[in-house]
């Protein structure tokens, strides 16, 4: 039986139990199939605990795999960097710019051009910006290429909502702040 059936049944027997109680007849047998009901929910609720906790398993199991696997890229990576700077060395060093041997070749080629900052200076912006029509107080830290014009400077920024103060004000005030909805309701799973 499926826990949504159990649920059902429940109710069911639950109303023959009040109706029968009212009508003053026995009710020991419903009362049983009442208890082997329960008893079933509880068994299909347990499996499926089980199941939920198998499935946090195998997410954690896949969370320290991706952990593991970015390590190893990491280190691949880091690998591969000190090995293309000793080849362009080793080329350097005997003259050569292309090397074959008909089946790998390997060859110096310029890079794109980039720019680089000679220096980063920490900063601080402070001030009001103004979004939709909205003022706020902006304090943001930065890291700013030193002596560069302002004008080449870009400046990504990202706007969050910072729950936790909402939060803490609704808990104060007991009112929702304008442009935010407080969700007092919602339930989870705790399976150990």
């Amino acid at each position: 039986m499926r826990l949504y059936e159990i649920s059902d049944g429940l109710a069911a027997i639950e109303e023959q139990i009040l109706e029968a109680v009212m009508d003053g007849s026995d009710a020991q047998a419903l009362t049983e199939m009442l208890a082997t009901l329960k008893n079933e929910g509880e068994e299909q609720i347990l499996d499926l605990a089980r199941f939920y906790k198998n499935l946090r398993s195998s997410i954690e199991a896949i969370a320290a795999e991706k952990r593991r696997l970015t390590e190893m890229e990491s280190n691949y990576k880091s690998k591969m960097e000190w090995l293309k700077c000793y080849v362009i060395a080793g080329m350097d060093a005997i003259g050569k710019t292309k090397v074959t041997d008909g089946v790998v070749k390997a060859r110096q080629q310029k890079c794109p051009t980039k720019a680089v900052a000679k220096g980063q200076i920490p900063g601080r912006l402070a001030g009001k910006l103004t979004v939709g029509g909205k003022t706020v107080d902006v304090d943001l830290w930065m890291n700013a290429a030193e002596d560069l014009d302002p004008r080449y400077w870009r400046v990504d920024c990202k706007v969050d909502m910072a729950k936790k103060k909402i939060v803490d004000c609704w808990k104060e005030t007991g009112e929702e702040l304008p442009g935010s909805r407080i969700v007092d309701n919602e339930k989870t799973l705790v399976v150990q």
